[in-house]
C-alpha cells in the first residue's frame, strides 16, 4: 500500500512541477530583467523605442507568470514570443 501512495505522490508532484521546470521563460525572464536596462542603454534605439521595448518586456513577464498560474499554453507561447522579440531587438538581430 505504501508503494501506491508513493506512486500517486510522484505522479502528482511531477505533473505540477515539470511544466515549470521545463519552461525556459522561468530562467530567461529573470535573467533578462536583471540586464535589460544596461542593454537598452547601450543600444542605438531611440528613447521612445527603448521605452516601448521595456514596456513590452514587462507585460510579457507578467503574462508569463499568469500563464503558469493559469496553466495556459497559449499565454505561455505569447509570453515566450515577447521574450524572443525583446532579445532579438536588444541584440540587434
Amino acid at each position: 500500500m505504501n508503494t501506491v501512495k508513493l506512486l500517486v505522490l510522484f505522479v502528482v508532484l511531477t505533473t505540477f512541477s515539470l511544466p515549470a521546470l521545463a519552461c525556459r521563460g522561468t530562467a530567461e525572464y529573470p535573467e533578462l530583467a536583471s540586464t535589460i536596462n544596461q542593454k537598452l542603454e547601450s543600444s542605438s534605439l531611440s528613447s521612445e523605442e527603448k521605452a516601448q521595448v521595456k514596456s513590452s518586456f514587462l507585460l510579457g513577464m507578467k503574462e508569463h507568470s499568469k500563464a503558469h498560474e493559469n496553466n495556459s499554453m497559449s499565454q505561455m507561447k505569447g509570453s515566450l514570443r515577447t521574450l524572443d522579440k525583446t532579445k532579438a531587438i536588444i541584440s540587434g538581430d
